[in-house]
C-alpha cells in the first residue's frame, strides 16, 4: 500500500492533521479540512430545489397567480377562485408554488390566511 516509510509517515502525519482539524473545530471542520487540501463534495441530490429552479409558467392560471405574488395585482375572489383552481387541479404545478412558499412569500400568506 505504502511505496516506503517516508510515504507512511507523511499518511501519519496527514491522518494526525485531519484528526486534531475535526477534534478542535467540530462545528467547522470542513474549512480546516480545506486549508489541508481537502475538497468538500456533497453527494445529496436536492430534487426539490432543481425542480423549483427548472418550475415555469404553464397556463393562464398560473401567470395570473404568479402576478398576484409578484404584486401586480391585488387579492380578490378572482385570485382565491384561480387559486384553488389550481390546487385542486389533476396537475398542480407545486414546484413553481414551493417557490413562493417557502421565500416566505406575503402575498401568499394573505392568499392562504
Amino acid at each position: 500500500m505504502f511505496d516506503d516509510d517516508s510515504e507512511k509517515a507523511k499518511r501519519k502525519a496527514l491522518f494526525r492533521r485531519v484528526a486534531r482539524a475535526i477534534k478542535e473545530n467540530p462545528g467547522s471542520f470542513s474549512e480546516k479540512l480545506a486549508e489541508l487540501g481537502f475538497t468538500w463534495f456533497d453527494d445529496e441530490v436536492d430534487e426539490e430545489g432543481e425542480e423549483e429552479r427548472a418550475a415555469t409558467i404553464r397556463s393562464d392560471n398560473e401567470k395570473f397567480l404568479v402576478a398576484y405574488f409578484e404584486g401586480e395585482t391585488e387579492l380578490s375572489d378572482q385570485v382565491l377562485n384561480t387559486y384553488l383552481a389550481e390546487k385542486n387541479s389533476d396537475s398542480p404545478n407545486n414546484p413553481l408554488l414551493r417557490v413562493y412558499l417557502k421565500k416566505g412569500n406575503d402575498k401568499l400568506k394573505h392568499l392562504l390566511m
